[in-house]
């Protein structure tokens, strides 16, 4: 994450002070005499370029102005849904994968206006599914009216809770849309059959919520409501879902083309100095969350859309400032206060080019030094490592003699095997131990760190030991590339995201991925029930080793032994 973030920050700078370099220069290269015959007009061309500007400024301000509506929008729908609705569960699950799209947007996208359209769809796509509960608690209520008139009020007052939270999301879209038609010139028009098709909306939504109302009232007291009455209320509820099934389609297929053309022209306008206003949406992807674990997310950005308005109006202020000095001079004095004014700020120009961009760190699970961080990848090398000695100092094969024959090929296997085990364990408890009180590294849980190193090793050894005594030399080759491939492919030293696609992909695969990462919960803290999971995947090769070393030895042996005899009768080996 280190090397991700400062990769991000270093071309982020690089394209700022790039962009800044180009502005600077083509803004200063004149010559002494053009600037020396045609000061005055100079001067009321910059003065129109910082107009042009701050009139960009405040365009990017009102983008994330909607987008701020649209999403505390969605944050009201999720709430809604969460709180009143019997299927909430599925419906914040789409309201979370919604969110999780905004914050991948927000991440990845150089304009706001991308995820100022995506989020007003994704509005009305839930809104939709809002509809959809509604026609059925309205149903229900229907249903329940001749047997329980208790029952049947309360699912219509579920009802009217979520028709009164719509119309007020409809009222701010309506409003959202009306702001978009006057600031953007181009989708006018279809922004305007949108606003229509919303205000019919809202005022059937209004007639529904008064019948629903009415009719609550009327089983309360009465016990039943009138056929006609009931037939009204199913009419009045399927013009409200149809207008709200055409206000997506119209979103869809005809405004939201026309909003992104129309602010794709309209950013194509924008100057170096709006480059900098659209830098700061690098802030935004530091928002944790990205949108999907609660509403609370939804507040996150909410925040730091504040902060980005907030940086946007003081660039306009700045800005208008720097205007209204110069425009209160005489024209014949402007360019020698606009000399002035750039002279007078040399420190804050260049400590914005040196960095336009400062970090801020949130450590999750911090780990005090670098050595701390490496143990569980070299502990676990450690631990392979010491299996491999002990296939090469130690006879894994029983020699029958006078007061050793007789014994079944599994009694040979698992005999010999505890003593590769009983040194195993001792090589493990002596480096988990020594990394623990002679290293001294950080260890949030030294037990279960210890008892990380045991288990490998118990595996580990398990695996090299089967190898060897099943083919020979050759398992001992096979044990050296495994160890080979799983240095590379386990992501120890640096993220598996980063490595060839085969090492993405046997990563899961092999057992150090595993290992280390039940060390690293020991050693930065523990997340849920990853230690156990990680765990338990270690110790599923230890049945796939035992079957290999028990039941299909046989076959393996003669097959071993064939190629043995072959490499005898070389002569080489």
């Amino acid at each position: 994450t280190d090397k991700g973030v400062s990769t991000i920050q270093q071309q982020v700078n690089e394209s700022l002070i790039s962009a800044s370099s180009e502005a600077l220069g083509k803004a200063f290269h004149v010559t002494y005499g053009t600037v020396e015959g045609k000061k005055e007009d100079l001067a009321d061309e910059m003065v129109s370029s910082m107009k042009d500007a701050r009139n960009d400024l405040v365009l990017m301000g009102s983008s994330v102005g909607a987008l701020k509506s649209s999403l505390t929008a969605g944050k009201g729908l999720l709430s809604s849904v969460q709180a009143m609705l019997p299927d909430s569960r599925e419906l914040l699950k789409s309201g979370q994968d919604t969110g999780a799209e905004a914050s991948r947007l927000i991440r990845t996208s150089e304009d706001l206006s991308d995820t100022m359209t995506d989020s007003v769809g994704n509005v009305l796509d839930i809104e939709d599914g809002l509809m959809d509960s509604v026609d059925r608690s309205v149903r229900d209520a229907i249903d329940r009216w001749d047997r329980d008139a208790n029952a049947a009020a309360g699912e219509l007052n579920k009802a009217s809770d979520v028709l009164n939270t719509m119309l007020n999301v409809n009222q701010k879209l309506f409003d959202l849309v009306n702001n978009l038609k006057e600031k953007i010139p181009g989708p006018g028009k279809v922004l305007g059959v949108l606003s229509d098709m919303i205000t019919s909306q809202i005022d059937r939504q209004k007639n529904m919520i008064h019948m629903i109302e009415t009719a609550e009232d009327t089983v309360l007291r009465t016990g039943k409501l009138p056929e006609d009455a009931r037939q009204e209320i199913r009419k009045s509820l399927d013009e409200m879902m149809d207008q709200g099934a055409r206000i997506t389609d119209q979103y869809h297929s005809q405004v939201k083309p026309a909003l992104t053309a129309g602010m794709d022209s309209l950013y194509d306008s924008i100057s170096a100095a709006s480059d900098y206003a659209v830098g700061i949406n690098g802030l935004l992807p530091q928002i944790d969350g990205t949108l999907t674990q609660t509403t609370g997310s939804f507040d996150s950005l909410i925040e730091t859309l504040d902060q980005t308005a907030s940086m946007i109006a003081a660039g306009e202020e700045k800005l208008d400032r720097i205007i209204d000095e110069v425009e209160s001079v005489e024209e014949s004095e402007r360019l020698a206060k606009i000399v002035e004014i750039m002279k007078n700020d040399p420190e804050t120009m260049g400590e914005f080019l040196s960095s336009p961009v400062n970090l801020e760190e949130n450590q999750i699970y911090p780990i005090e030094n670098y050595g701390s961080a490496m143990t569980p990848f070299y502990t676990i090398l450690a631990i392979w490592v010491g299996g491999l000695v002990l296939v090469a100092v130690l006879k894994c094969r029983v020699v029958e003699d006078e007061k050793i024959h007789g014994g079944k090929a599994y009694e040979k296997y698992f005999g010999r095997y505890f003593i590769f085990m009983v040194f195993g364990v001792a090589q493990a408890l002596i480096v988990s131990l020594g990394d623990l009180y002679l290293l001294k590294i950080q260890c949030l849980e030294p037990a279960k760190f210890v008892l990380a190193a045991v288990l490998a090793s118990v595996v580990f050894v398990n695996i090299i030991y089967t190898l060897t005594i099943s083919f020979g030399d050759v398992g001992k080759a096979l044990a050296v590339v495994l160890l080979v491939i799983q240095v590379a492919g386990a992501g120890g030293t640096f993220p598996i995201e980063v490595t060839p696609h085969f090492f993405r992909m046997v990563n899961p695969m092999l057992p150090f991925t595993h290992a280390i990462n039940a060390m690293r919960e020991c050693v930065g803290g523990i997340y849920g029930n990853a230690y156990r999971e990680d765990m338990a995947k270690v110790l599923l090769y230890l049945p796939i080793s035992l079957f290999v070393g028990v039941v299909l030895r046989k076959q393996v042996i003669r097959m071993n032994d064939f190629f043995e005899r072959k490499l005898e009768e070389t002569g080489v080996m």
